[in-house]
């Protein structure tokens, strides 16, 4: 997470729109009719997508292999890692603007130095972005106007094709508060935006949804099984049948900011009791998680400061099997 520049999250686009209710966790999937030879309608129930799985591993079995930074010669504070749909592209923020890293594939090595991603960056600060799958949106947490200057917002930003820069960003008002939006995370379809808000100096996580790209977006709660009273809880990053979800939180016990994994059995119910990811557990910070599931292989993104217990930096993380 990112509030200004240093305070403490692609996702795939698909059309049409939801046949569901939205609760306070995410859209409930119903069943479809469909008329037969007779005319009558025949309902058909969606298909049992079976048990949660991460990476088609099942949950507790996978594991969080060796990490290893992706940054090797750049001091900054690192934050805000998002893949892009495309496996080699990875943006991330530092010194309040977006930044873009390339490789040839999964497992290689990032190719620096990083390149700023001019179209989206403005004199204000912008903390974490994610593109659509075809690339012609890009959701920006960031105290632009008419956010700041002490408050950020989201806001989003289109294009025509993906060679294009884009467009001034424009503000997602229906989710603006006096206090502060960031971490963006949308579904698979953009249906269904996952962030934290800062309310009373506590950073909670929440939940909307829309009828569509054009829609606005609706249904706006807390992820109440998920928040403390007294501990923060940002950067969510969910798994692409959204149910697995990690972010970051400092909860009972906790000396510093930790990454945690929760799970629910169906997209629309409440996620379960969350669990520190094991692995993760060095002297530093962990905190900003960013899961990539594609064939090729699984990972995950995430911030670590144990170097020198100063300086946020961004590694990488494969997820594998027990």
């Amino acid at each position: 997470m990112s509030e200004g520049a240093t305070d403490t999250s692609a996702l795939s686009s698909t059309s049409g729109e939801p046949t569901s209710e939205v609760t306070s966790g995410d859209a409930t999937s119903s069943a479809t009719t469909s008329g037969d030879s007779t005319g009558d309608a025949v309902t058909t129930e969606a298909p049992d997508p079976g048990p949660p799985s991460l990476c088609q591993i099942p949950i507790g079995k996978w594991k969080i292999g060796a990490p290893e930074a992706v940054l090797l010669n750049f001091e900054a504070h690192q934050y805000d890692p998002v893949m892009l749909s495309d496996g080699q592209t990875l943006f991330f923020s530092s010194s309040g603007n977006s930044h873009r890293l390339l490789r040839k594939g999964f497992g290689e090595p990032f190719m620096g130095p990083p390149m700023l991603n001019t179209s989206l960056n403005t004199i204000f600060d912008e903390s974490k972005v994610m593109l659509s799958h075809d690339r012609l949106r890009a959701y920006i947490a960031s105290d632009r106007p008419p956010a700041g200057p002490d408050n950020v917002d989201i806001f989003v930003a289109s294009r025509e094709s993906d060679v294009e820069p884009f467009a001034p960003a424009t503000w997602i008002a229906e989710l603006a508060t006096p206090d502060n939006e960031l971490d963006v995370q949308l579904s698979a379809d953009e249906l269904r935006v996952y962030y934290a808000r800062r309310v009373n100096n506590q950073l909670d996580l929440y939940f909307a949804a829309r009828a569509g790209l054009d829609a606005p977006f609706v249904g706006i709660a807390p992820i109440a099984e998920l928040n403390l009273p007294d501990g923060p809880e940002a950067s969510p990053s969910l798994s692409v049948d959204e149910r697995t979800i990690f972010f970051t939180s400092q909860r009972a016990g906790d000396l510093k900011l930790n990454i945690y994994v929760a799970v629910r059995d169906d997209p629309g119910g409440a996620f379960g009791e969350p669990t520190p990811v094991a692995g993760l557990d060095g002297p530093g910070v962990q905190a900003e998680p960013f899961v990539v599931e594609r064939e090729e292989g699984c990972e995950l993104f995430f911030v670590d400061d144990t170097k020198d217990q100063m300086t946020w930096r961004i590694y990488r993380a494969p997820i594998v099997a027990m």
